[in-house]
C-alpha cells in the first residue's frame, strides 16, 4: 500500500472525490484535512482507496466547502449507491457512470459565491495552491481516465468497436441512436456532451474527440490523431494510454462477436 504523506497545513477546506480501486463507486466529501479524513474512513482501513487517482478542490472557507458539497450531491442524488455499510461516510457514495458528471461540476465551481474565478481541481496528494491561484484545470490525463470509464461501462452493455479512418482512430458505438433507456441510454447525455472530450491545464485546451456524428444507427466518435495527442501535457506517456485502451476495446469486441450464434447477422 502507498503511504500517506503526513497532511500539511492548510488555509481553508476541501472538497474531495475519492476513487476505489475497484472503481464500483465513488465519494464526495468536505474536509478541513483531506488526507486525514481519508485515513479515518472504513474504506482506508480494508485497503480499498485509489488516493493516487482521487481529488481534491481546494476553497478559501469551510462554509465555501460545505456550499460546493451540498451543490454537487445534490447534482449526483439520482446516482447515489449503497457503501455496503452504515459507518462513518455511508451516505456520500455514488456510482461510478456519474464521475464524468463530477468531475465537471467541480472543474465548474467558482471558488467563492461572490466571483466567477474557478477554484482548481488537482490530485489529492499534491500541495495545495495558493487561494488566488484558483483557475478551471482537468488535464488531458484526468479527462482520458474519465473517458475510459465512460466507454468502459458502454461497453459493458452494449457492443463498442475501433477502426481507422485516415490517420485517426474513430469508436463506434453501435445501435446507439435508439439506446434511449437502460444502462446505455443513462449515459447519453454525457456520450453527447462535447465538454465530456475536453480537457483544460496550463493555458491549453484541446479535446480528444474531434467529430461526433451518426452513420445509420451507429454513433461515430472520431479522435482527435496520436500525432495531435503526443503534444500535449504528459503525452508520451499518454499516448500509450489511449492506444491501449483503445487495443483492449476492439479485442473485447473481437470475442464479443465471435460468440454470436452461428448464422446471426449484424
Amino acid at each position: 500500500m502507498r503511504a500517506i504523506p503526513p497532511s500539511p497545513i492548510q488555509p481553508g477546506a476541501a472538497v474531495y472525490l475519492l476513487q476505489r480501486h475497484d472503481r464500483q463507486r465513488f465519494k464526495v466529501g468536505w474536509a478541513v484535512a483531506p488526507l486525514r479524513r481519508i485515513r479515518s474512513l472504513p474504506e482506508f482501513e480494508a485497503l480499498q482507496l485509489d488516493i493516487a487517482a482521487s481529488k481534491v478542490l481546494w476553497l478559501p472557507s469551510r462554509q465555501r466547502a460545505e456550499q460546493v458539497e451540498g451543490a454537487v450531491h445534490k447534482t449526483l442524488a439520482p446516482h447515489a449507491a449503497d457503501a455496503g455499510h452504515r459507518r462513518d461516510g455511508h451516505s456520500e457514495w455514488f456510482q461510478q457512470l456519474a464521475l464524468p458528471l463530477a468531475l465537471r461540476a467541480l472543474a465548474q465551481m467558482p471558488a467563492t459565491d461572490r466571483t466567477d474565478r474557478l477554484a482548481r481541481l488537482i490530485p489529492v496528494l499534491a500541495e495545495s495552491p495558493a487561494l488566488d491561484a484558483v483557475s478551471i484545470e482537468t488535464g488531458p490525463v484526468d479527462t482520458w481516465w474519465a473517458l475510459e470509464d465512460l466507454w468502459s461501462r458502454i461497453a459493458m452493455h452494449g457492443r463498442v468497436s475501433v477502426d481507422m479512418h485516415g490517420d485517426a482512430h474513430r469508436l463506434v458505438i453501435h445501435d446507439f441512436r435508439h439506446a434511449w433507456d437502460g444502462p446505455v441510454g443513462a449515459l447519453r447525455r454525457e456520450v453527447m456532451d462535447l465538454g465530456t472530450y475536453r480537457w483544460h491545464a496550463a493555458d491549453m485546451h484541446n479535446e480528444f474527440v474531434k467529430l461526433i456524428d451518426y452513420s445509420g444507427d451507429d454513433l461515430i466518435c472520431t479522435l482527435a490523431s496520436m500525432r495531435l495527442i503526443e503534444t500535449w501535457p504528459e503525452g508520451g506517456d499518454l499516448i500509450w494510454q489511449v492506444k491501449g485502451f483503445l487495443l483492449r476495446l476492439q479485442r473485447q469486441n473481437e470475442a464479443v462477436r465471435l460468440r454470436r450464434p452461428a448464422g446471426l447477422t449484424e
